[in-house]
């Protein structure tokens, strides 16, 4: 106890050392009028992109690009650190570049400074052709998967397959069962006669965390076999991002996936296993 106490009170020490420098106050991170202070992000011309190279100015810590222009703002709002957005990855680069997905960088600024200023400077230069702060986003409910018991649920005959909640997904094949109009629908009953889908479509879902182990999803998820088998905080298959085993949580800058209630709902509507007697039907 006394241990823990005493290295308690170092920690305190310490961190009212750096707030008397001015680090922990200015670079501090926070939300001002929904607007991310702190951090910014640009984009620069293809041809600066690949000319920048990243380093650090003398023993001040201010991240130098060997563009002059780049710089001198650097120094102005203090930036000590500059990364791409979209990681470098060798297997994906040529995919990025193509895109201009790598000429986007995030900046952590000095954070006296407001960052709708820093963003205005930066848009100015001519190596910068957007400039833009980072907004709030808040989930309005986020919600969590929860179990639906299926005993009462009846299935029609006509049905094409056993899910037990197939007859209430009216936007499926709308026959009135809902109260909604009969045939505001997707017609899906129709593709199914077509075809019911194929492993080999892979489709992304950019919503809240799948719950990948969910019992009528995880036949059909993607998995990245060289992260499941590989080592845990390393980027095993070289794509940028790390542990992602199941995708990637952006929110949260991380391979493990908090899953959310719509998120996973989506990745149902796309991908739940059909004629398994679990749930609903997938696309």
């Amino acid at each position: 106890m006394r241990n823990s106490f005493t290295q308690l009170i170092k920690l305190f020490l310490l961190a009212l050392v750096l707030v008397g420098f001015g680090i922990l106050n200015s670079y501090s991170q926070e939300y001002k009028s929904g607007v991310l202070q702190g951090t910014i992000r640009i984009k620069v011309k293809p041809t600066i992109a690949s000319a920048i190279k990243i380093g650090k100015l003398s023993d001040k810590g201010i991240v130098s690009t060997g563009i002059k222009s780049l710089d001198n703002l650097n120094i102005t709002y203090s930036v000590t650190e500059m990364k791409r957005v979209f990681p470098y990855s060798p297997k994906s680069e040529e995919k990025l570049k193509k895109h201009g997905l790598d000429q986007w960088y995030e900046l952590s600024v000095n954070s006296k400074f407001d960052s709708k200023t820093i963003v205005n400077q930066y848009s100015k230069l001519p190596e910068v052709s957007i400039a833009e702060p980072i907004h709030e986003k808040k989930l309005i409910e986020p919600g969590t998967p929860v179990k639906v018991e299926t005993s009462n649920v009846n299935l029609g005959k006509s049905e094409p397959f056993n899910d037990p909640y197939l007859p209430r997904q009216w936007h499926y094949n709308n026959t009135g069962q809902t109260g909604y109009v009969a045939g505001a629908d997707i017609n899906l009953y129709e593709a199914w006669q077509v075809t019911t889908g194929s492993s080999k479509v892979i489709v992304s879902v950019h919503d809240q965390g799948v719950q990948y182990n969910h019992e009528d999803l995880e036949n059909n998820m993607w998995v990245n076999d060289a992260e499941l088998k590989g080592k845990s905080g390393i980027d095993d298959d070289g794509n940028g991002y790390t542990d992602d085993i199941y995708g990637f949580n952006f929110a949260d800058n991380m391979g493990s996936i908090t899953a959310g209630y719509h998120g996973t709902h989506v990745a149902g509507t796309i991908a739940a296993s059909n004629n398994n007697g679990k749930g609903v039907s997938g696309i």
